[in-house]
C-alpha cells in the first residue's frame, strides 16, 4: 500500500499573485521542493532523509510550513512544523497506532486531519483529527494532543477530500460509496450530501476526489468519469455544471483556492496550472515519473493566515522586503462588499491612497502598510473583528517589532465596525497588552464613511414605512442597482449594518426582527471613542439622479423621505459617530460634496489624502495620548 505521493502548496509572496512560491513534497527524492511560480525554477527548501511520503501541506496560521510523514523508520507517522526559512523544525505529533495521515486542513488556530487505521488488508477504518488552537503555540512550547473530532468509517484508504462550508459543514469524499459526505455541528453524524459523484456507481472507484469550496460553491475534481472540475449548490448539492477540464492522460486533479480569485489546479503529469476568469494558465510543468500516483495540495501563505471556507480573511505585509524597524504599523481595513453572497475583497479601493502615501517621504518614513482582507456577507462582521484581532497578535510571530507596536487603523465604511468590533469585543492574546481588549493595542482608528449607527438604507420594512410611498420608486431603484446580486436585509453582513436606532428613527416596536442589538450593544461602550477621528460626507445631489447611480437614489431617499443628510448610503450623525442630541462622540472630519465612495478615494485630487495624513501624523507617535472631543469641520 505504500505509494509515492506528490504533494503540492502553494504561497502568495508579497501580495503579488505573480511572485507565488510553490512547495512540493518530492518523496522519491526524500524532499521538499520550493518552485517560483513566475519562472519555473526549483530549490529544494527540505529534506527529511528518508523514504516516506509526505502526503499532507499546510500552511498554518502562524506562517509555519505543516507535513506530515507516513512509514518512518521507527514506523510512526508523524506531523511537523518548520519556519518558511526552513529554521525551527518541530515534531508536533508521533504515534504507531495510526497507518495514514491524509489531509491537513486548518481552519482558523485548529488543525484538522483525517487519519486511517489498516482492518483488514482492503478495508479500512478512517477518522477525522483535531488539535485544537495549534496554530497559535508558539516555537517550543508544548503542543496539544489530538484528539478524534469525528469517528468515521470503514473504507478503502484514499479519502482525501476534506473542506469547510461557510456555514460551519464539513464536507468529506467517500470513496468507499462514491458520494459526498457532509458533517454538521455538533458533528457527531455525517448525512449523503451528493451521491453517485465519481467514475462510476461501483464502490471504491479509484479516483481520488479534491474538495473545495469558492465563490459560494462546492467544487469537486474528477465527476462523473472525466478529468474535470464539477460545480455544485453549497446548499442542495445540485449539479451546476463544470469550471474546467484536462485531456484524458492529464488526470487526477487536485486544486485549492488562491489569493485573487485564483484556483489552482495539479494533475497526473506533473503539471501546475492556474484558472483565472475561465482560463487556463501552464505554471509549472515537469516530465512525468512512472512513480507518481496521485497528487494532494493544499492552498497556503504567509500573508494569508486564516480561512473562512468560501473565500479568505487575510493579513497582507504590503513590503516584504523592508522590515518594520521602528516604523508604526498601518493597517488598511476595506469596507463592504454587497455584490454577492460571499462578496470578494474591496483591497482596489485602497489604490488611490496607497499611490499618495508611497509618494509622501513623512509617511513613508513613520508608517509601513498592511492590509486586512476578507470577503463579505459569509461572516458576521463581530468575527470579522476577531479575525483582525487573531491576525495582529498573529503579525507578532514573524517580527518582534510588530509584537510590542501599535498600530493605527485606518478603515472605509463597514471596516470601521470591523475594526470597532476588534477594539471592544477582543482579548489580545500575546504581547504586552495580553488579556486586554484590543483597543489597549491600537494607536489610533481613522474611519472614513463607516456607519458607527448602522445605515436605515441596510433595514427593511422599518426604512420603507419611514421613507413613506413618496420615495418607494426611489427605494426600489436603490435596491436594485446596490443589493442586486447582495443579501437581503436579514441576511450578513447586512444585518450588522442595520440602524441602531440611537436616535429613535425607526419604530422598532412593530419591527422588532429588524433591531440591530450587536451594534447597540457595541455602542454601548465608550471606552475608546478618544482614540476614534470619524471622516464623514455629505452629498448634495436633489434629484437629478443618473439612472445606473445608486449612491444618488440613496441620498435621495435618506434626505428627503428619512430627514437625515448622508453621503448615499451611511448617514451623516452615523459616520461622525453623533450623540442623540447631535454632539460628537470622537473628533470629526466633514466634508461636504463627498459621496460614499469619494470618501475613501478622494476626488481626483489630496484634498481627503492630505488631512488623512495630518491625522496620521499626529497619532504616531507624538499625539497617542491626546483626547478632544470637539467636531473639526473641513469645508470645500
Amino acid at each position: 500500500m505504500k505509494k509515492s505521493v506528490f504533494a503540492l502548496l502553494f504561497v502568495l509572496v508579497a501580495g503579488n499573485i505573480c511572485g507565488q512560491t510553490i512547495f512540493v513534497s518530492q518523496p522519491s527524492a526524500s524532499r521538499i521542493l520550493k518552485i517560483n511560480a513566475a519562472t519555473g525554477g526549483a530549490e529544494v527548501f527540505y529534506n527529511w532523509g528518508s523514504s516516506p511520503p509526505a502526503s499532507g501541506l499546510a500552511m498554518g496560521p502562524d506562517g509555519r510550513l505543516y507535513f506530515n510523514l507516513e512509514y518512518t523508520v521507527s514506523g510512526q507517522v508523524t506531523i511537523s512544523r518548520m519556519k518558511q526559512d526552513g529554521s525551527q523544525l518541530e515534531n508536533i505529533f508521533a504515534t504507531s497506532s495510526l497507518t495514514l495521515i491524509n489531509t491537513l486542513f486548518f481552519t482558523g488556530p485548529d488543525l484538522y486531519f483525517v487519519a486511517l487505521t489498516v482492518v483488514t488488508e482492503n478495508n479500512w477504518h478512517w477518522d477525522i483529527w483535531k488539535i485544537k488552537d495549534l496554530g497559535s503555540i508558539a516555537y517550543g512550547q508544548k503542543f496539544p494532543e489530538p484528539v478524534v473530532f469525528f469517528t468515521g468509517y470503514y473504507c478503502p484508504p484514499f479519502n482525501h477530500g476534506l473542506t469547510l462550508t461557510p456555514s460551519g459543514d464539513l464536507l468529506l469524499f467517500d470513496p468507499m460509496n462514491d458520494q459526498v459526505l457532509k458533517i454538521g455541528p455538533p458533528y457527531t453524524t455525517a448525512t449523503v450530501f451528493i451521491e453517485k459523484i465519481g467514475v462510476n456507481s461501483a464502490p471504491n472507484s479509484g479516483l481520488v476526489q479534491e474538495l473545495t469550496v469558492k465563490d459560494g460553491e462546492l467544487l469537486v475534481a474528477n465527476v462523473y468519469g472525466g478529468a474535470n472540475i464539477g460545480r455544485f449548490d453549497l446548499t442542495s448539492g445540485q449539479f451546476l455544471g463544470y469550471l474546467t477540464s484536462f485531456s484524458a492522460d492529464d488526470s487526477l486533479l487536485m486544486m485549492a483556492p488562491g489569493p485573487g480569485g485564483d484556483l489552482f489546479v495539479t494533475t497526473s503529469r506533473n503539471n501546475l496550472w492556474r484558472i483565472r476568469n475561465g482560463a487556463k494558465t501552464l505554471v509549472w510543468s515537469r516530465p512525468y515519473p512512472k512513480e507518481c500516483c496521485y497528487f494532494i495540495f493544499s492552498v497556503a501563505s504567509p500573508e494569508m493566515f486564516a480561512s473562512t471556507g468560501a473565500g479568505q480573511v487575510s493579513l497582507i505585509d504590503g513590503n516584504l522586503n523592508a522590515p518594520l524597524g521602528g516604523k508604526t504599523p498601518l493597517i488598511l481595513v476595506h469596507g463592504w462588499n454587497p455584490n454577492g453572497i460571499p462578496a470578494g475583497p474591496q483591497s482596489a479601493s485602497w489604490d488611490r491612497f496607497v499611490s499618495y502615501f508611497y509618494q509622501d517621504a513623512s509617511l513613508r518614513g513613520r508608517f509601513k502598510l498592511y492590509f486586512f482582507n476578507y470577503y463579505s456577507n459569509e461572516i458576521s462582521v463581530g468575527l470579522l473583528g476577531s479575525y483582525l484581532g487573531y491576525l495582529t497578535d498573529l503579525g507578532g510571530y514573524y517580527d518582534a517589532s510588530f509584537l510590542v507596536s501599535k498600530p493605527v487603523l485606518l478603515a472605509h465604511s463597514m471596516g470601521g465596525l470591523v475594526s470597532r468590533a476588534y477594539m471592544n469585543e477582543y482579548a489580545v492574546q500575546i504581547g504586552p497588552q495580553s488579556g486586554q481588549l484590543g483597543g489597549e493595542k491600537v494607536a489610533r482608528l481613522i474611519t472614513l464613511a463607516a456607519p458607527h449607527h448602522g445605515s436605515p438604507m441596510a433595514n427593511g420594512n422599518a426604512r420603507d414605512s419611514r421613507a413613506g410611498a413618496v420615495y418607494g420608486s426611489a427605494l426600489t431603484t436603490f435596491d436594485v442597482l446596490f443589493y442586486a446580486v447582495g443579501p437581503g436585509f436579514t441576511q450578513k453582513n447586512r444585518t450588522d449594518l442595520r440602524w441602531d436606532n440611537y436616535d429613535g428613527l425607526f419604530n422598532y416596536s412593530s419591527y422588532s426582527g429588524e433591531r440591530n442589538t450587536w451594534l447597540e450593544n457595541l455602542n454601548a461602550s465608550t471606552a475608546y471613542d478618544s482614540k476614534i477621528t470619524a471622516y464623514g460626507g455629505v452629498t448634495n445631489r436633489a434629484s437629478d439622479c443618473v439612472v445606473s447611480d445608486p449612491l444618488c437614489w440613496g441620498s435621495i431617499v435618506m434626505r428627503n423621505g428619512i430627514g437625515l443628510e448622508n453621503d448615499g448610503v451611511v448617514p451623516l450623525g452615523s459616520s461622525l459617530f453623533a450623540n442623540p442630541d447631535g454632539t460628537a462622540r470622537t473628533r470629526g472630519r466633514l466634508f461636504f460634496n463627498y459621496n460614499h465612495d469619494d470618501m475613501i478615494a478622494g476626488q481626483g485630487d489630496n484634498l481627503l489624502f492630505d488631512q488623512i495624513k495630518k491625522d496620521l501624523l499626529a497619532a504616531a507617535p507624538a499625539s497617542l495620548s491626546r483626547t478632544r472631543s470637539l467636531l473639526s469641520r473641513v469645508r470645500f
